[in-house]
């Protein structure tokens, strides 16, 4: 279980440019998923959350796409709580880097830190251009269990898929998702769990 420092969580997410990590935090912070594609001048959302009765401060940094270069990541890591790692079901090459870029910066900057994993434009999955795109290239889609075996390979805690449909419900499945990782029931070896939304 995580010991929190106070009633303040920091939760940064990462993932690479265009997985739909900003989006995912504008959906969080308006309940409303954005319909086209949101540059990365959403870093910072406050907001309260609520668990076992008590208050928590929550504050939700994304990376900007403008500080790349810099890997801007280093800089917001410390001091998390909780990171949010996320990857496009779409672009092999952002689940590929979930384990040999995200995982290694977090782990360096954090040591042993509660992860949550992410794969998000799950909704792509079934259009045929992105399909007929992934095949030409000698690629596909990540699958919900090539997801989920991600997960346990990198020590996530928690693993959930999300896209533009399930709108109204992604404030409260991340809420969930941060309250287990910080108020686990049960041991690591039950501790993850999958969300197919």
């Amino acid at each position: 279980m995580v010991v929190l420092r106070s009633d303040f969580i920091k939760c940064v997410v990462l993932g690479d440019d265009s997985v739909g990590k900003t989006s995912l935090l504008v959906n969080y912070a308006t309940n409303r998923f954005p319909t086209t594609h949101v540059p990365s001048v959403f870093d910072n959302y406050a907001g309260t959350l609520e668990m076992s009765g008590k208050k928590y401060h929550l504050q939700l940094l994304d990376t900007l796409e403008e500080d790349k270069e810099q890997d801007n990541s280093t800089h917001i890591l410390p001091g998390a709580d909780i990171v949010v790692v996320c990857y496009s079901v779409v672009q092999p090459t952002s689940f590929s880097n979930v384990e040999s870029k995200w995982i290694p910066t977090v782990r360096r900057c954090l040591g042993e830190v509660p992860i949550i994993l992410v794969g998000t434009q799950t909704d792509l999955r079934l259009d045929c251009s992105v399909q007929t795109s992934l095949h030409q290239n000698g690629l596909k889609c990540i699958s919900s269990i090539e997801g989920f075996h991600m997960a346990r390979k990198i020590g996530a805690s928690r693993f959930f898929e999300s896209s533009p449909e399930l709108e109204k419900r992604m404030k409260r499945v991340l809420n969930k998702a941060i309250g287990t990782v910080l108020h686990p029931r049960d041991g690591l070896s039950e501790a993850l769990s999958c969300a197919i939304l």
